[in-house]
């Protein structure tokens, strides 16, 4: 059985990974959605597929041989983000985290005629390149990445969501782009690709952490949870220290399922993890506020361990995005996983956690009876997506204010 461990090696990645990913970035223009376009007159495709783990990755590409593949560290959206942003991809600055103006922004390209990619001539100027190994090994042949720029934060790597794209040049090099100008949307001008498609490293659909049991405390909840055991399968034994990281994005009080009915609507049913990763950022800095969820003493990859669920005051009432990450972050890794889960809270009631394809119920759900203020819910599962929004609805007067820039989320 594997031992409990103390929950300190995860303490602030995510925190602070959405706060770097959001302190500088820019979009780029993608002149084709899905994957499918053309270059000149020559029609291609990208797909990118993961596997269940997160962890291993296959880039397949099919058309004219004279394009460059390049991949860069940010998110992409088939959708163009439910429509409300300026273009379909944002690209991270570099370094990473640097605040200081002009920007840069990090294009490595990948280099489909050697190994470990197989390239199949299919005509005299038509290919296929497929890539089929590790997310690991493919983000550490950047030439552009943290642990570049900033060793000591080099398991960011194993989180950041990273576009793969198609520029209609032949050998486009690995290079930056220095603090280029942009439209007053904040897209990159004179520079787009063809198709994009996203990958997201070490991201796992697992079912929701499961709550064991809770208690009303002052301004929260104090409860029991254990891990999604797909996640614990996932990760090796002997990895060091492990911990749990969470961060919340509040949702609001209306039902994030609902279909869209606005210009600034969002819903959590079918969303990709494109779109949902650029609202987490948005998220993090306009949501939860002063609520935290917390790990407290030790933590058990196999056993139910300690949260509480609190705020200054008292947690909102509604649905939060709740992010997780396990794994060691000091000694390895490029062992971490990420997922996320939909948290429901509340105040008369507690929290539950599902996924997105389930949402949390509480009014369906019983007390203990002995104790008013205990609570003990066995957790709603389901499929996990990585979820947030723009603005809860009290706050979208704000959201049409805004100019719409990543940047802009500083």
């Amino acid at each position: 059985m594997i031992s409990v461990r103390t929950s300190i090696a995860t303490v602030g990645i995510l925190a602070t990974t959405l706060a770097l990913t959001g302190c500088a970035s820019a979009y780029i223009s993608v002149e084709s959605p899905q994957g499918i376009g053309v270059c000149g007159a020559d029609p291609l495709t990208l797909t990118v597929t993961q596997n269940t783990a997160g962890d291993e990755v296959v880039i397949d590409y099919n058309g004219p041989s004279d394009v460059s593949l390049v991949a860069y560290q940010g998110f992409y959206s088939d959708t163009r983000f439910w429509g409300q942003a300026a273009s379909e991809s944002v690209i991270f600055n570099y370094p990473v985290g640097d605040s200081d103006a002009p920007h840069d922004y990090a294009l490595n390209a990948l280099n489909f005629e050697s190994a470990p990619w197989t390239l199949t001539s299919m005509s005299a100027s038509t290919i296929s390149a497929v890539f089929d190994g590790s997310v690991n090994s493919l983000v550490d042949g950047f030439v552009y990445n943290v642990a570049e720029s900033e060793p000591e934060l080099a398991y960011f790597d194993r989180l950041f969501p990273v576009t793969i794209a198609v520029i209609c040049e032949e050998d486009v090099p690995s290079l930056l782009l220095p603090g280029p100008s942009v439209d007053m949307d904040g897209v990159i001008e004179s520079f787009e690709v063809a198709v994009a498609q996203p990958l997201f490293p070490n991201f796992m659909y697992v079912d929701a952490p499961n709550v064991t049991r809770q208690r009303a405390i002052d301004n929260g909840i104090r409860g029991r949870m254990e891990l999604p055991a797909d996640i614990v399968d996932a990760l090796p034994d002997a990895i060091g220290d492990i911990g749990m990281d969470v961060t919340l994005a509040y949702l609001g009080e209306d039902d994030p399922y609902a279909p869209l009915s606005g210009e600034d609507d969002f819903t959590l049913d079918g969303a990709s993890l494109g779109d949902l990763w650029l609202l987490s950022l948005e998220g993090m800095f306009m949501g939860a506020g002063s609520t935290t969820f917390e790990v407290v003493g030790d933590q058990s990859l196999t056993e139910p361990f300690t949260f509480e669920f609190t705020a200054d005051t008292e947690p909102e009432d509604g649905y939060y995005l709740f992010n997780f990450v396990v794994g060691d972050a000091g000694e390895n890794p490029e062992y971490l996983k990420m997922s996320t889960a939909v948290l429901r809270y509340s105040s008369a009631q507690g929290l539950t956690l599902s996924g997105l394809d389930e949402p949390p119920v509480v009014d369906k759900l019983a007390t203990t009876g002995s104790d008013p203020n205990a609570i003990i819910w066995a957790a709603l599962g389901g499929l996990v997506v990585l979820a947030a929004v723009f603005l809860r609805p009290k706050r979208r007067k704000a959201q049409a204010d805004s100019t719409n820039v990543p940047s802009d989320l500083k």
